[in-house]
């Protein structure tokens, strides 16, 4: 259960951080398909990130070396957002606060989920 957990953290978390060079080129030519593109990675994100699992089971995830890196590619996104911020402080700030709504409705999710 937490390998297929790990695996799927892995691929959303890399689709993540690939996506961060595409998203600020396509924010600087064209604003229309960078909101496609960013919707299809937080969509991919939403399906395959399990935000709860991963906090809740943090030191057993990191005993791992498919743990190890998953925290590099969420330090390396992280990082890249502060590098993104030199060249566009505007699409950082917009990526963040991406990240924080697409945080709370994961949380939501799981909310929803345990009342049922």
């Amino acid at each position: 259960m937490m390998e297929k957990k790990l695996k799927e953290a892995e691929f959303a978390l890399l689709l993540m951080l690939l996506g961060l060079p595409c998203l600020l080129r396509i924010y600087m030519v064209n604003i229309n398909i960078f909101w496609l593109l960013l919707a299809i990675i937080d969509t991919a994100s939403a399906q395959y990130l399990d935000e709860a699992y991963i906090v809740k089971h943090m030191e057993e995830i990191t005993a791992t070396a498919r743990g190890k890196r998953v925290r590099f590619y969420i330090i390396a996104i992280m990082a890249g957002y502060l590098l993104i911020g030199f060249k566009s402080f505007s699409l950082m700030l917009i990526l963040l606060v991406n990240d924080v709504v697409i945080s709370m409705l994961s949380a939501l999710k799981i909310f929803f989920n345990k009342s049922r």
